[in-house]
C-alpha cells in the first residue's frame, strides 16, 4: 500500500512510510489531506522514470472518497510501460508524482521516490500449480531405479515386494514368506527361480 500525506498549506506530499511495491501487483493508494479540503475535483498519481524526458510508467486517477480527508484508489503496477521499464532490472527506484485539483486549482507536489521490485515467480496469474503426485507405476519405476534390487548377490527385492535369498548351491533365488499365528510363525522357502 502507498499512503501519501498531502499538506494543504504547503502543497507538499510525503509518504507515510517507506514504500516498496511489487511490479505486476494491484497496489492500494491512499491520499490523506492535512485538513478537510474544499472541492476535490481530481487526484492523479503517476509513476515515472528519472530520465531527462520522463515517461509515465503507471497511472491512476480513479480516486474515491473514503472519509472527509482520505481518498483511495488502486494503481495497476502490471502496466505494460512499467513492465518494459523493469525488464532485466532488480529493485529500482521510480519517481512518484501526485497532482491534486482543489476548488479548481491544480497543485503538483514535488516528486517522491519509491522502490519497485520485479516479480520473482512469473507465469500464470491465477496459480503457479499445485503439488505433483506420483502414480503407482511412477513410484514402482522410481523404487526400481533407486532401491537396489540385488544386494551383494545375496538377496533381492522383486517388484512385487517379495524378498528372495540366493541359494549358491542351486544357483537359484528363493522367496521367503512368513505364515502362522503370533508366536507360532512358520518361515517358508519358495521354489527356486532364475
Amino acid at each position: 500500500m502507498i499512503t501519501l500525506n498531502f499538506d494543504l498549506t504547503t502543497g507538499v506530499a510525503k509518504l507515510a512510510q517507506t514504500a516498496t511495491i511489487k511490479q505486476g501487483a494491484i497496489v492500494p493508494v491512499r491520499v490523506v489531506f492535512s485538513t478537510v479540503p474544499g472541492s476535490v475535483d481530481a487526484i492523479r498519481l503517476a509513476f515515472g522514470d528519472d530520465s531527462t524526458a520522463p515517461q509515465v510508467l503507471a497511472y491512476t486517477e480513479a480516486f474515491t472518497v473514503e472519509n472527509d480527508i482520505t481518498w483511495t484508489a488502486l494503481l495497476d503496477a502490471s502496466d505494460e510501460r512499467l513492465a518494459a521499464f523493469m525488464a532485466g532490472k532488480g529493485p529500482t527506484t521510480v519517481n512518484v508524482e501526485l497532482s491534486v485539483t482543489l476548488d479548481g486549482t491544480r497543485q503538483v507536489a514535488p516528486n517522491l521516490s519509491l522502490t519497485v521490485q520485479p516479480p520473482i515467480v512469473t507465469g500464470p496469474t491465477t496459480s503457479e500449480g499445485g503439488p505433483q503426485y506420483y502414480t503407482q507405476p511412477e513410484i514402482t519405476t522410481l523404487l526400481e531405479s533407486y532401491v537396489p534390487r540385488t544386494v551383494a548377490g545375496k538377496y533381492r527385492l522383486k517388484s512385487d515386494g517379495s524378498l528372495q535369498l540366493w541359494n549358491a548351491t542351486e544357483s537359484k533365488w528363493h522367496s521367503l514368506t512368513i505364515s502362522g499365528a503370533a508366536g507360532a510363525e512358520v518361515l517358508s522357502i519358495g521354489a527356486g527361480e532364475n
